[in-house]
């Protein structure tokens, strides 16, 4: 069967005039099951090819540019980032504080300058005697023995209390507490030592008793030194005998940075050597 003509845009050509082919159409009860060309005339409908310069390929993808001029600025660059800093005023005031802070921690956390070395400005020393073993020496200081002894004493060392008593007196401090302390240092032992250097009855340090001008080996002089220098002492703190005792332990110069830094509460500032040291003489 001949084939009717078709034109170039794939339209069949007939005696009726130009038709198109339709796809098939299926209904949804399959009524028809094979497709139904419909033909439709287009006698009046112009068919001309397309110009070649009309058609497009889509190999190249030309980028779109839309011309304009940027008005706004995104929110993020208007943020102003500029540092800002504390007043002049502030800083030096925080600096100040620092400052303050450190010096207290570190006075607060030194040695006392009796457990180091030796000399009328940092002095005195621990002892070589326990001080947990004359704890006992508070509740025997009321039993009628002022001088808190209750074992018996040899010669020597009753000639050494009496000694303490005379040079107590003569330098104007406590017969008593002079007594307590010289037993607290040394029991009364011209030949104890301690662990930091001090040495003889009183516990001296070398350096300390040659600057007072005294053999600190010699029980008699350095009882003298020692009431001596607990006179000084006294007479600088006012009367203030604890005070005094803490500077014969510690040095003079830490009673002045615990008295500075807590006021009135100044012994619990000191170091717990020097304040069992005060408790115990004391009888407190």
């Amino acid at each position: 069967m001949p084939m009717a003509p078709t034109s170039e845009n794939g339209l069949r050509v007939g005696q009726k005039g130009i038709q198109r082919n339709l796809p098939a159409v299926r209904t949804t009860g399959q009524l028809y099951p094979n497709p139904i060309s419909v033909s439709i005339p287009l006698n009046n409908v112009p068919v001309t090819p397309l110009p070649q310069s009309v058609i497009i390929s889509r190999d190249r993808k030309v980028p779109l540019v839309i011309p304009g001029k940027r008005q706004h600025l995104p929110d993020t660059e208007s943020i102003d980032f500029r540092r800002r800093h504390l007043s002049v005023r502030w800083r030096q005031g925080l600096t100040i504080l620092a400052m303050l802070g450190t010096f207290m921690i570190m006075m607060l956390s030194l040695t006392p300058l009796g457990q180091q070395s030796g000399g009328l400005n940092g002095l005195l020393h621990s002892t070589s005697v326990p001080r947990t073993q004359n704890l006992d020496l508070l509740s025997r200081s009321s039993s009628g023995n002022p001088d808190g002894f209750n074992e018996p004493m040899s010669g020597d060392k009753a000639r050494y209390v009496a000694l303490a008593r005379q040079d107590a007196l003569k330098y104007g401090i406590s017969p008593d507490l002079y007594v307590r302390q010289i037993q607290q240092e040394s029991h009364f032992d011209p030949n104890a030592y301690s662990y930091v250097g001090a040495i003889g009855i009183a516990q001296f340090m070398p350096e300390t008793a040659k600057e007072m001008g005294f053999d600190p080996h010699d029980p008699v002089a350095a009882l003298d030194g020692g009431a001596r220098f607990m006179g000084d002492l006294n007479n600088r703190f006012h009367g203030d005998y604890a005070k005094a005792l803490a500077g014969y332990n510690a040095g003079p110069g830490a009673v002045d940075i615990a008295v500075s830094s807590c006021g009135g509460a100044w012994l619990s500032c000191m170091d717990p050597q020097a304040q069992a040291y005060v408790y115990i003489i004391e009888g407190w």
